[in-house]
């Protein structure tokens, strides 16, 4: 953008000379007082206004023309050595809006503050918290005096986003600032010498009264804002339990004029609830006003609250009517986006490119340009496009629209469906029904091409075409290219494209859409078309071809340099590498890797956030430009009005079956679920969907989660995971453009199955609870070949207490001890699949995977013997055990016992730990401490404090020498319900962690130490070669305290066992209290200590 070097220059410039002249102008003040330098001076004729005036004019002088060789700097930068357009007019907006109205303000700030106070430290203090608190804490709005959080890039096509609210902010400041300079010249320590004070008097009254309409101005806007949003959504959720009239088709005249336009509409509209209505509603945006109503062609009376019509006109069952409205006026683009909270909505940093903001705009209606998407109300629909109570309940209708346009000049117009062009109009027509219609007219240069019967169009804004200078090759290789990337896609989402013409269209930085899970992507993807930044600000940088020697030396795309060997391939192969890694990374994807110091905080040092960041590391950001919703959210729907949800459980079974390639951030995951699962401990499906303080990622992680308890209830009735998805996918696949009631799949599977949907429904969408487990044992066998017939005992199948048919060829024997210890009945499963391990979701429809569930009945515990064909993961489902998925302690020797079997056991069997002569203690036990750290453990959780599980353990290590010991959980460690341990890098030895029990008995003691396989304990910093790193040794200290006896040992825990218990020694222990240390001194200078459980085991008198 022409904008982003002047105003990188400037702002830059702004923060380090208000810094400075808080401190020039402190120190010329003070010092002259303390040297009476300048008495000779103050004791002439000179008057208070022309001798501060004169420092004043000084300061102004001296920065604006540093300024404005900086700006010359950065001018020959931009001309000489930058690609980016250019242009004089931002230099010089910059200059007057963003350096001058803050240089303004803080000299004369900073000379009313040394006026005032004689001593420096005083006034310094005061100038520089107001300066830091500006700087870190002050958010966009009224109070940036620096103006360095507004909305300030220039687009190429619309301009400044917020061009008078701008204006207005740093009129405020300007004013301000010069009624500080005013005062600070009343209060100059000097004889009176002046007689016109009643004149100044007014005139700082007139900058004061001034500063304070222009903050009013800005002040009244956002208030407006707030409270317009705030009307909007109530307004919805007043209207959100009406019954509505399906929108069949919809034929719409638009006549552009300017900021407002004319429309006449008719509507085809359906009753398909098979009930009367006594009203219609339909939703219109507010700042257009209705001329003229007709239903069946008379003239209809109605009413309007906000966005709402009311007309009051029976509609029969099953009746058909067409209502024709005209209406006018401008867009009011606050009514969009109701659903995400106002603080996501106000906050511009995600929308800006170093420390740039490109400010939020969601609709421009204009003479020079128009865009308006569904979200706006531009045409009246019959159902809301939101729902800001219950996000996820959201119907979408299905209805094919034909769109008549005029009165838009020589602008290129666009929108979906088939256009065809006549002398002073655009028509364009659907052949098949979609969500919701968008309209695009700008100064736009199109570019198209077929590649398999599908039409691609590519509009961008003239402006705009030296983005792609130097690819000479495209059309050698589009063709082929699209075709590729169109087939992956297709592979990934398991469905054909459904349309017959794909847009991509530029569109202005500020315009802003979000990323909405219900929506399955952001308002940038629509029907046909996708809609992304100007210049691909963000995504696609410059694509020139840099050139030496005839050769290309690099290429540059996606804001990552990407090196490209000139003597093996060609231009041509270079540009086609460019193209398909920019399709698949803008489309294919929906996740962007990012590292978290880049973005706005990278480039600006002077954030809080530069320093909060503790190095590089990868995290997931959600791609707006996904093209999922095309395949899905926006092609079918499943309708139930008991059960909202099941739309996005079926949207949800598809996705994760199809688009496999989409990677996810593992350790976000786990966090998510951590959320999830805190959640549903009291809450129930139907909770979560009315829920709004919900994160998106978080109701889709409990929505996840819930769709696999579902599955594992239908297998209770015969029918496996993949059985149950053969069937959903039977249901969606031939979906195109249509809704579909679940009660007619409801229908079919009980006929085909004989499955009551709705009373396994009923249960899992209601539940409040969730069950929490012992896991005494997880054991697992390999049988050996010799063994004599395996037998199998029907009781298990005949009883219930097994869902699935017994393994007739089982390789692996399982033992499986578990009590349920909760109210509420639970699902566990065994999970057998060929590439065993932990997996954070398994796929429905895979060969390679076959789930063996079994059902723990609350405060029910069962002893277990199956036989498995691999060996299994046992996956606890939703339940407060952490983590949920747990790897069996795996037996290298050979048994021959091969019969499954099913015992029932009391409580007392399962909380005893060990033998009778064993005593273990936890980390997560009430035994166990760490010195000076609060404990939050996980049996917190059950209390009355409402904790969430990730406030309290670690997924991902962190160990950076600065934190105190901290817990993490891992499936090999000892516990239950909760599998953690603690662990702290290497320290001098003074930190300490013990285990702490009571010793019955005198007497010999063997000590044991669990360290769990896969553990943390190992170096993380040192680099070494393998030869060196096979002999390192991960020592720990212990201290043993029995009595008046000390006893000091050490372990190497990298050595393994069999079971993970290491022998720390044998000790002789007096009766009383025993203690257990382990201290932070380790082996190595980058080690990390860990410790989990400990085993007392008595031997001998």
């Amino acid at each position: 953008m022409a904008s982003f070097i002047p105003y990188m220059n400037l702002y830059i410039y702004t923060i380090l000379q208000a810094f400075v002249v808080i401190f020039l102008a402190g120190n010329y003040f003070t010092r002259e007082r303390g040297l009476d330098t300048m008495e000779t001076v103050h004791y002439r004729s000179v008057s208070n206004w022309k001798l501060v005036l004169g420092y004043y004019l000084g300061f102004l002088v001296s920065f604006g023309v540093g300024a404005l060789f900086s700006l010359f700097l950065g001018l020959c930068v931009h001309l000489f050595f930058s690609a980016a357009p250019f242009s004089l007019w931002a230099y010089l907006f910059y200059f007057l809006t963003l350096f001058i109205p803050s240089m303004i303000f803080y000299t004369g700030f900073s000379f009313f503050m040394f006026s005032v106070f004689r001593k420096q430290s005083i006034g310094l203090v005061i100038l520089f918290f107001c300066f830091f608190l500006n700087l870190y804490f002050t958010r966009e709005g009224i109070m940036d005096s620096l103006g360095i959080s507004l909305p300030n890039v220039l687009s190429g096509q619309v301009g400044h986003p917020e061009l008078s609210y701008y204006l207005f902010q740093r009129s405020c400041w300007f004013l301000i600032g010069s009624f500080f300079l005013v005062l600070a010249i009343k209060c100059f320590y000097r004889l009176p010498n002046g007689s016109r004070v009643s004149v100044r008097t007014v005139f700082l009254l007139f900058l004061l009264l001034g500063g304070i309409c222009c903050g009013f101005v800005c002040y009244k806007e956002e208030y407006d804002e707030n409270k317009t949003r705030e009307f909007y959504r109530d307004i919805y959720t007043q209207y959100r339990e009406k019954d509505y009239l399906a929108l069949v088709n919809q034929d719409i005249e638009l006549y552009h004029a300017g900021a407002t336009i004319s429309c006449k509409s008719r509507l085809f509209v359906e009753n398909r609830l098979g009930r009367e209505l006594d009203e219609i509603v339909f939703f219109l945006n507010p700042a257009l006003k209705i001329s003229s109503l007709k239903v069946q062609g008379e003239e209809m009376s109605f009413r309007r609250e906000g966005q709402v019509v009311i007309v009051n006109k029976r509609v029969s069952s099953a009746g058909k009517m067409k209502i024709e409205i005209v209406y006018a006026g401008g867009i009011d683009d606050r009514i969009c986006y109701l659903d995400v909270p106002d603080i996501s909505y106000q906050d511009t940093r995600t929308c800006s490119y170093l420390t740039c903001r490109f400010g939020k705009r969601n609709a421009f209606l204009g003479k020079d340009y128009t865009l308006l998407l569904p979200e706006c109300l531009w045409y009246p629909v019959t159902v809301p496009p939101v729902n800001p109570v219950s996000p996820f309940d959201v119907s979408r209708q299905f209805t094919i629209f034909n769109l008549t346009i005029s009165g838009h000049g020589k602008q290129k117009v666009i929108s979906q469906g088939e256009k065809s062009v006549y002398r002073d109009r655009v028509v364009f027509k659907n052949r098949n029904p979609i969500t919701g219609l968008s309209l695009c007219m700008g100064d736009y240069i199109g570019r198209m091409i077929n590649v398999d019967g599908i039409r691609y169009e590519l509009y961008m804004f003239k402006n705009s075409l030296d983005v792609f200078r130097g690819l000479n090759h495209v059309e050698e290789f589009l063709s082929e290219t699209i075709r590729e990337s169109k087939g992956t896609l297709e592979e990934m989402m398991g469905r054909p494209f459904p349309y017959s013409r794909f847009q991509i269209v530029e569109t202005p930085l500020s315009f802003t859409s979000y990323y909405r899970e219900w929506q399955g992507g952001s308002g940038y993807v629509q029907p046909e078309i996708v809609f992304l930044p100007e210049r691909g600000v963000g995504y696609c940088m410059d694509m020139r071809q840099e050139k030496k020697g005839g050769k290309v030396k690099r290429m540059t795309i996606s804001a990552c340099y990407i090196p490209l060997i000139a003597d093996r391939y060609s231009d041509k192969e270079k540009e086609q590498f460019i193209i398909k890694q920019l399709i698949e990374g803008l489309f294919l994807k929906k996740y962007h890797w990012k590292t978290l110091l880049t973005g706005y905080m990278e480039f600006n040092p002077f954030t809080l956030g530069w320093e909060e960041k503790k190095g590089e590391h990868l995290e997931q950001k959600l791609n707006n430009y996904y093209l999922s919703p095309m395949f899905y959210e926006q092609v079918f729907q499943v309708k139930s009005t008991d059960f909202p949800v099941l739309d996005h459980v079926f949207l949800g079974v598809m996705k994760s079956e199809s688009a496999r390639v989409a990677k996810e951030d593992y350790y976000r995951q786990k966090l998510l679920e951590g959320k999830a699962i805190n959640y549903l401990k009291n809450h129930s499906m139907a909770d979560a969907g009315d829920d709004s303080s919900l994160s998106d990622e978080v109701y889709e992680k409990i929505l996840s989660l819930k769709t696999d308890d579902l599955f594992r209830h239908f297998t209770f009735y015969g029918i496996q995971p993949k059985e149950l998805y053969a069937f959903v996918d039977s249901c969606t696949r031939g979906l195109y453009f249509q809704e579909m009631n679940f009660e007619n799949i409801s229908r079919k599977l009980e006929i085909t199955r004989g499955v009551d949907c709705k009373a396994i429904l009923s249960g899992w969408y209601n539940q409040k609870s969730i069950p929490v487990y012992v896991l005494k044992k997880f054991r697992v066998e390999k049988i050996d070949e010799c063994a004599e017939d395996i037998e199998f005992d029907q009781f298990l199948k005949l009883s219930g207490l097994l869902a699935s048919e017994p393994n007739k060829t089982g390789k692996y024997r399982v033992v499986l001890e578990l009590y349920n210890d909760s109210e509420v009945d639970g699902i566990v499963s065994l999970v057998e699949q060929k590439n065993t391990g932990l997996f954070s979701r398994a796929y429905y429809s895979s060969d390679n995977i076959y789930y063996r569930n079994i059902k723990i009945n609350a405060g029910t515990g069962k002893v277990l013997t199956l036989l498995c064909k691999q060996i299994p993961v046992l996956d606890l489902g939703i339940s407060k055990n952490y983590p949920r998925q747990i790897k069996s302690d795996f037996s290298h020797q050979l048994t021959g016992e091969v019969k499954e079997s099913v015992y029932l056991k009391e409580k007392a069997y399962f909380l005893q730990r060990g033998g009778s002569s064993e005593i273990i203690v936890d980390n997560e036990d009430a035994g166990f401490y760490i010195p000076k750290k609060r404990e939050l453990w996980f049996r917190d959780l059950f209390g009355k404090e409402e904790k969430n599980i990730n406030d309290i353990y670690d997924y991902e290590p962190v160990a950076d020498g600065k934190e105190g010991w901290r817990v993490y959980v891992n499936e090999n460690a000892y516990g239950s319900p909760v599998r953690s341990a603690v662990y702290k890098l290497v320290g001098e030895g003074k930190s300490v962690v013990s285990w702490n029990t009571e010793i019955l008995t005198d007497g010999n003691y063997e000590i044991y130490i669990y360290s769990p396989v896969g553990g943390i304990s190992k170096t993380i910093k040192v680099q070494r070669d393998p030869y060196a790193l096979a002999k390192l040794k991960y020592m720990q200290y212990y201290t043993v305290k029995s009595g008046v006896n000390v006893y000091s040992a050490e372990l190497n825990v990298r050595e393994r066992t069999l079971d993970s218990w290491f022998l720390l020694g044998q000790f002789y222990l007096e009766k009383g209290k025993l203690s257990i240390e382990l201290s932070d001194k380790g082996s190595e200078i980058d080690q990390i200590i860990q410790g989990d459980a400990v085993k007392i085991v008595y031997v001998s008198k």
